[in-house]
Order: structure tokens, then C-alpha cells, then sequence
């Protein structure tokens, strides 16, 4: 597999500048309020520069199967980069109201007690919120809710009515994410019981296609109509032909730019996840290419890993399944993600017939944390709504 080399490196530049960057902020912040002497200067400065090559480590030794080495610095990398996020936000929040009380000062008598501390107490302060953020975020990172949505729409067979369908995206099985999660979440999916399983990308990080306990997890999973997957960046990021092996060994059918009829009245379609045109074996085939020749008097569903949606198609299927957004995961992120997608979280209506829904995701990719962001697996139940 060959990517953009050009591409990938800009994107590794730019991640170590702001990686580097956020630890020289921190690290200067840690030394003037705490007044640290050399030894404790020096002793950070070594932490630091664990973390700031983690994610590099972690890949190195994953590829040379070192698992007890990956499987640490993920925990403990990972870990900071949540605490790391959370702190630099505290930390320039407070740096912006002290820029504010310093002008102020000028034209108005403050407290110079106040001041002349301010950059102690406010980082004591953040180092409390942070760590509360952190230990409430990792408690909700565990906890996975199932999120029952009912729809209706006239273009579902009344033999196929009710419709269940359980959605998981976003799962990324990693070294701190394995078989005991996947295995609750396999087993709150069966206790649903639903008639199709669609699984929307970024399933794993690391290579599984020798797990045979996540492969067994997943052949245990009962539908009516059977288990369909599609691929997220995250797909191509680890290696397409990983995943196209691992559900080989499953009974999920990788949908990759194609259609499929389980069932007569029903057909779901799957695209690859754009960030795979970066990759060599990207099948670029859109869904609106796809819909060509379709029966569209059918109940259509569209597996698409990221929350785009194609304004030619909304009149053609009637409902699309993404992820992707992980709800933003760790709040206030969750803002700035908000932002950037138009569509972030939750049900939308997009036209008279397509309904969205977006996952906030069934894992979580890098800090073992969520926060304000529950990890979801998703049941759809659609009814049929011709009253004849």
C-alpha cells in the first residue's frame, strides 16, 4: 500500500510543530509558577519528551510486535495527550484574563497580591480541573448507551416493518481498547436483537486479523438480514488490506463503492471513506454513481463514514448512516468540531424523504476518555408509514 508521500508528511510536520509547541507552553508554565529548580526542571523536560515521541513509539514497536512496550506508551501517551488538551485550554484561558487584569491595572487599582500570584493560583487551578475532567472522562469512556431512534417512511415493504437496525462506528480497537469492551458491546447488540448489523468505519487501529476472539465476538453477533461494514480514514490509515482480510474472516460483507440486496425491498449501499484518495487501492465509485439503475421505490440505506451529504441523492435513499465525528469526543473540543461539521451528532432530517443519523461513535481513537460525549451503539427502528 502507497500513500501520498507528500501528504503524509506535511500532516506529521504540522501534528509534531503543534505537539512540540503545546509541551514548551506547558512546560514553561509548570516552571514559572511552580519555581521549579533544575532536577524537577530537568525530570519534566524528560517526561515531556517521552510524550512528544509516544505516538511514534507506539508504531514502531506495534510493527516489531514489542506489545508490552506499545501497550504502555499507549496507555500512558494517549492518556497525557487527553490531559495535555484539556490543561492548554485551562491554562490560556486564565493566561487571557491575566493579559486583561495587567491592562486594566493601568487605569484601575486591583488587588497586586492577586497578580503577583496569579500565575501559581490559576495553574494549581487548572491542574484540579483538568484532573477532575480527566477521571470523569475516562469513567465515560466506559460507560456505552444504547440509543434506540424510530423513523417512518413509506418506501418500506409492510412485510419488513418493523425494521431494526443497530449501528457501531467508530469502535477503534486498540492497545487500550480490546476484547472486554468489544465483547459488552457484541453483547448488548445480541440483547437488541436486530435484523441488520452496520458497522461505519474505523472498526480498529492495530492489526486484528489474527484476533480470533474479536473474530469470534463478531460471527456470534444474530441478524435477520445479516452484518455489512464499510471502510473510515482510519481503515486506510492501518492497512485496507487488514481490514479486507479480517472481515473475510468474519460473515460482515465489506461493502467498498457497491450495492447489496439482503433482502427483497431493501438495499444498502457502501462508499469508501474519502481519505482513502490519498491510498492506492481507494475505490472512488460514489453513491450517486452507484443509485444509477436502482429500483428507487426500494428502501435504500447509505453507510458512509463521514457526515457529507451528496444533494443529489437526498431525494433517492431514505436514510444515511455515518460517524466519524465522535460527537467531539472531549469537551470543549467538542465546540471546534461542532463547528467544522454542519451535521454532528443526533437525527437529521435532510429532505422530504433522507433521514441522517450521525453515531457519536462506539469507542474512542487516542485518550482512553470521553467527556460530555458518551460512546453510543445506535438501534434505528423503521416502520412502515403507508396508513392503506
Amino acid at each position: 500500500m502507497h500513500h501520498s508521500t507528500f501528504a503524509f508528511t506535511v500532516f506529521i510536520l504540522i501534528f509534531v510543530i503543534i505537539f512540540v509547541s503545546l509541551h514548551a507552553y506547558i512546560y514553561y508554565r509548570t516552571r514559572t509558577a511552580l519555581e521549579l529548580g533544575k532536577i524537577s526542571s530537568v525530570i519534566i523536560g524528560i517526561f515531556f519528551s517521552a510524550m512528544i515521541f509516544s505516538p511514534f513509539i507506539i508504531r514502531i514497536a506495534e510493527k516489531n510486535n514489542l506489545n508490552i512496550i506499545s501497550t504502555f506508551f499507549a496507555y500512558t501517551g494517549y492518556t497525557w495527550m487527553g490531559i495535555l488538551s484539556t490543561l492548554v485550554l485551562s491554562l490560556l484561558f486564565f493566561d487571557i484574563i491575566h493579559l486583561i487584569l495587567n491592562f486594566l491595572s493601568k487605569y484601575i487599582i486591583l488587588n497586586k497580591s492577586l497578580l503577583l500570584h496569579f500565575n501559581k493560583y490559576t495553574f494549581l487551578l487548572s491542574t484540579f480541573i483538568t484532573f477532575l475532567f480527566t477521571i470523569i472522562g475516562i469513567f465515560e469512556a466506559q460507560g456505552i448507551k444504547v440509543n434506540k431512534i424510530s423513523i417512518e417512511s413509506p418506501h418500506l415493504k409492510k412485510e419488513l416493518s418493523p425494521l431494526k437496525v443497530a449501528q457501531i462506528s467508530d469502535v477503534h480497537i486498540s492497545q487500550t481498547l480490546g476484547f472486554k469492551y468489544f465483547s459488552e458491546i457484541t453483547q448488548k447488540i445480541n440483547e437488541l436483537k436486530p435484523d441488520i448489523l452496520v458497522i461505519t468505519g474505523d472498526l480498529a487501529d492495530v492489526d486484528i486479523r489474527k484476533n480470533h476472539r474479536i473474530i469470534n465476538l463478531l460471527k456470534n453477533i444474530n441478524t435477520k438480514y445479516g452484518k455489512y461494514a464499510i471502510t473510515g480514514n482510519h481503515e486506510f490509515y492501518t492497512g485496507v488490506e487488514i481490514a479486507t482480510e479480517f472481515y473475510k474472516n468474519t460473515d460482515v460483507k465489506f461493502l467498498r463503492g457497491e450495492f447489496f440486496k439482503p433482502v427483497d425491498g431493501l438495499i444498502l449501499i457502501g462508499v469508501d471513506d474519502d481519505n482513502g484518495k490519498n491510498f492506492d487501492d481507494y475505490v472512488a465509485t460514489s453513491e450517486d454513481k452507484i443509485m444509477e439503475g436502482l429500483n428507487e421505490n426500494t428502501y435504500i440505506i447509505l453507510l458512509k463514514h463521514k457526515p457529507y451529504v451528496d444533494e443529489n441523492i437526498i431525494q433517492k435513499i431514505d436514510l444515511q448512516l455515518s460517524g466519524h465525528v465522535h460527537g467531539g469526543q472531549i469537551f470543549p473540543f467538542s465546540l471546534i468540531v461542532k463547528s467544522i461539521y454542519r451535521y454532528f451528532a443526533g437525527l437529521y432530517k435532510i429532505s422530504d424523504r433522507m433521514y441522517l443519523y450521525v453515531s457519536r461513535g462506539t469507542g474512542y481513537w487516542g485518550p482512553p476518555i470521553r467527556f460530555l460525549s458518551s460512546p453510543e451503539i445506535t438501534l434505528i427502528e423503521i416502520k412502515n408509514s403507508d396508513k392503506k
